[in-house]
């Protein structure tokens, strides 16, 4: 890890109480202050493959939040493109599929952190395939905003910030465990059988 991104890291970590929230919606100059703007920003210019691996991360991480009322497979299928596409699979990824969300099947009170779910993996696809680093910070804002409304108690920022960054800083995808660090000893990570809803 150089210099320069461990102290994006610790910057990011000073700033883990701080709001997040960041969409396409909101003007440049309110997202480009939000903390992980800062630190994407950083590690877009210092090395953008790490970046692709966790945007990957926190897409794999968000699927709980989705098939916790979901058994609609699409987002997990579509990450499991991406990471076949970032280990340098030839198949082609169909960027037009990857880059568009998966539709909430509920309008109610679990609107919010599916379609939150399902714009990380969008948002993954379109940083892949565009290089734009704001794609990149709106990837971990859903990500954050789908566990601020669901399975709270899996310490996604925590995760982010001391499991997923430091592997990726090494240039490397996580491990399983790393993936599924810090989640409840009870849980069953990707368990379908959470799923309640079609």
């Amino acid at each position: 890890m150089t210099p320069i991104l461990e102290a994006a890291r610790r910057r990011l970590h000073e700033r883990a109480n701080e709001n997040w929230d960041s969409d396409e919606d909101m003007p440049a100059g309110t997202v480009s202050k939000r903390p992980i703007a800062e630190y994407a920003q950083i590690l877009h210019a210092q090395n953008p493959r790490a970046l692709q691996w966790l945007t990957y991360a926190c897409a794999r991480r968000v699927l709980p939040c989705w098939e916790v009322n979901s058994r609609s497979h699409r987002p997990r299928i579509l990450v499991e493109q991406v990471a076949a596409f970032l280990n340098g699979s030839h198949a082609a990824l169909d960027w037009q599929t990857a880059t568009t969300p998966t539709p909430s099947p509920h309008a109610d009170c679990r609107f919010s952190e599916m379609a939150a779910a399902s714009g990380a993996v969008a948002n993954c696809a379109k940083y892949l395939h565009t290089s734009e680093p704001a794609f990149a910070v709106y990837c971990i804002s859903d990500a954050d905003l789908a566990y601020d409304h669901v399975l709270v108690d899996h310490d996604f920022r925590r995760w982010l910030i001391e499991v997923a960054i430091p592997a990726v800083h090494e240039g490397r995808d996580l491990t399983p465990s790393e993936h599924e660090a810090l989640r409840p000893p009870a849980w069953h990570s990707g368990s379908t059988a959470k799923s309640t809803h079609s």
